[in-house]
């Protein structure tokens, strides 16, 4: 059956690729579009994927919103986990710029926005 809830997202530099797996599916898919490789992300965190996105210019890391306040951040390049996230906001989505790589903005019903600098990560 179509999803309307998948999500694709580019790499700023059009190399990388990842794609969400939607509501209980607790994986992402990365793409090296370069490489013509691809792999699966597994989460034991979250229970649904939605709205990856890329948070740095150099590729490396990938940031996962999985419903319910909760948010995932993986490193693509070691097919790793290594940070989480948890908000009070049970409606959430996060965001990152082309422009500044190094902010990841989740933003949320409850009219807060939370921003990170990922630079420490």
């Amino acid at each position: 059956r179509p999803s309307g809830h998948r999500n694709l997202r580019l790499s700023a530099d059009g190399t990388y690729c990842v794609l969400a797996g939607d509501a209980g599916k607790n994986y992402v898919y990365v793409i090296d579009i370069l490489k013509e490789k691809q792999w699966k992300l597994k989460s034991n965190y979250l229970k649904s994927t939605y709205a990856p996105c890329f948070i740095n210019g150099e590729n490396k890391y990938i940031a996962v919103c999985g419903g319910e306040g909760k948010f995932e951040i993986w490193d693509i390049q070691k097919q790793k986990s290594f940070k989480k996230i948890q908000t009070d906001a049970k409606n959430s989505w996060l965001s990152s710029s082309t422009s500044v790589h190094n902010i990841l903005a989740i933003g949320s019903q409850d009219h807060k926005l939370r921003l990170f600098d990922v630079r420490n990560w």
